[in-house]
């Protein structure tokens, strides 16, 4: 691929970059686009598992509320049968 000759000074960087990045695995188009949307999806995937973490702490925090409210609520209920 890249020969290096005693008289010749070293390649410059851009050369270098050029040289191994046209070999036929940067090349392929396709596999780039796959790549890139694998990397995509995964983000995705990370975020929507994040959400939906969330969403069920705060149900469960809602739901412990809701809870509360109707047991105060059943219990007033009680207090004002007691006055009859």
């Amino acid at each position: 691929m890249i020969e290096f000759i005693k008289d010749q000074k070293a390649p410059s960087i851009q050369f270098l970059k050029r040289e191994i990045f046209a070999g036929p695995f940067f090349n392929d188009k396709k596999a780039q686009l796959s790549a890139e949307l694998i990397i995509i999806l995964a983000a995705v995937v990370a975020i929507a598992a994040l959400v939906i973490v969330q969403l069920r702490k705060t149900t469960n925090t809602a739901s412990e509320k809701v809870d509360s409210k109707t047991e105060d609520i059943f219990n007033d209920i009680d207090q004002i049968g007691d006055y009859n």
